[in-house]
């Protein structure tokens, strides 16, 4: 079968401007290169089964307590690489642990000075120059740390453009471009997704935005990047096609066809986010991650969140249930919150309101660490599920 490669086709658009702090056009930035040969088309079938038969699948599960200090405010964003585990929280801290759950660093330095941000915005870790890189939209730059030991590095100027996630691949930044109303006139930057190697000048683009994604202010995803192991995934709001990143381009790996599709003119006649959920509709697929041979995601319909899981060595649907149901798994400790994968473990991160709701359900089929566990002072456990062959 030969390769397919589909160019995203758009011309640049040109402004010229007399005002001299205007920066120039993006003369080396081109189309993204996305194949769509080897995409997979996975059918969904909403379920009743509640992940009962899931122990079949998944076993010999692990935790890792984090320490009590500092002690988490609302998680927000969490990446695992090299044995460490780096958690950013809602008072703009990002502390980094070993995989016994120890503080290995902390970085603090909100504040208007020298070497400080105003916010954390998006984080992510470039593993091949070991660098953490802190977005600030408010000050407009990137702030570089070293991931070995948090030690700060360099700030960097940052005009434009002003994304809402990074993630780096084989050295090449991604940014996720939602908005571009803070530069309506830089056409070259309306795409939803942007590239950089060294962070500030972009080079790929992939997406033109449209009217309604623009004027939407409804995220059902809220992320788009899905650490998946040495790989990472990307999913676009509203969107139901999985790409695989590299620095060579996208591809186009998985078509999740969900029942009764959330259709396009649902979005452009912005119809209300309350009733968008509350609907029949099928959108906001999220969470999507591989470990071996098993599928796993999640999207709105019905007012619920929905979790499935695929085996994809037999192509066929494992199960698709409602999250958070009332009704727990007493053959193995099982959460259908899955938030990436690591070394060949699904992985995800039990707060401690997520503990204190399963305990009170079901507590004599939980090990100790649950029972031992205090919601008002301890930090969130990350569970790690081995897949089984």
């Amino acid at each position: 079968m030969f390769k397919v490669l589909l160019i995203i086709s758009l011309s640049f658009c040109f402004i010229s401007c007399g005002n001299a702090d205007k920066q120039k056009e993006r003369l080396s930035l081109h189309n993204g290169r996305i194949a769509v040969d080897k995409m997979r088309i996975i059918a969904t079938q909403p379920t009743e089964d509640e992940f009962e038969h899931l122990d079949d699948y998944l076993g010999d599960v692990s935790y890792v307590k984090l320490a009590k200090n500092p002690l988490l405010a609302s998680v927000k964003d969490v990446h695992i690489s090299n044995g460490r585990i780096y958690i950013q929280d809602e008072m703009h801290r990002i502390v980094c642990y070993n995989m016994q759950g120890e503080v290995l660093f902390l970085i603090d330095s909100r504040g208007s000075g020298p070497h400080e941000y105003a916010g954390i915005n998006a984080f992510a870790i470039d593993v091949n120059r070991k660098e953490l890189v802190i977005y600030d939209n408010l000050k407009l730059s990137l702030m570089y740390y070293s991931s070995e030991n948090g030690k700060y590095a360099k700030t960097v100027r940052l005009e434009k453009p002003n994304f809402t996630e990074m993630v780096f691949v084989d050295g090449v930044c991604f940014y996720n471009n939602r908005y571009h109303h803070n530069y309506p006139s830089d056409h070259s930057l309306h795409y939803s997704l942007l590239t950089s190697t060294d962070g500030v000048n972009m080079e790929q683009r992939y997406f033109p935005h449209t009217d309604a994604e623009e004027e939407s202010i409804f995220s059902p995803s809220h992320q788009t990047f899905y650490d998946n192991d040495s790989e990472c995934y990307y999913c676009r709001n509203f969107d139901n096609v999985i790409y695989r990143l590299s620095k060579d381009g996208l591809e186009a790996r998985y078509k999740i066809e969900l029942p009764n599709m959330l259709p396009q003119s649902e979005i452009e006649r912005k119809t209300d986010v309350r009733a968008l959920i509350k609907s029949n509709y099928s959108f906001g697929i999220s969470n999507v991650y591989t470990c071996k041979h098993l599928l796993y995601y999640r999207f709105y319909k019905d007012g619920y969140i929905w979790a499935a899981f695929y085996d994809l060595k037999a192509d066929k649907q494992i199960c698709c249930a409602k999250s958070l149901r009332s009704k727990l798994f007493v053959r193995i400790p099982f959460f259908d919150v899955i938030n990436g994968v690591y070394e060949n473990r699904f992985w995800g991160l039990l707060t401690p309101e997520f503990i204190s709701y399963v305990m009170s359900k079901n507590s004599d089929s939980y090990p100790n660490i649950f029972h031992e566990y205090d919601p008002q002072s301890d930090n969130p456990i990350l569970a790690f599920y081995k897949v089984k062959l």
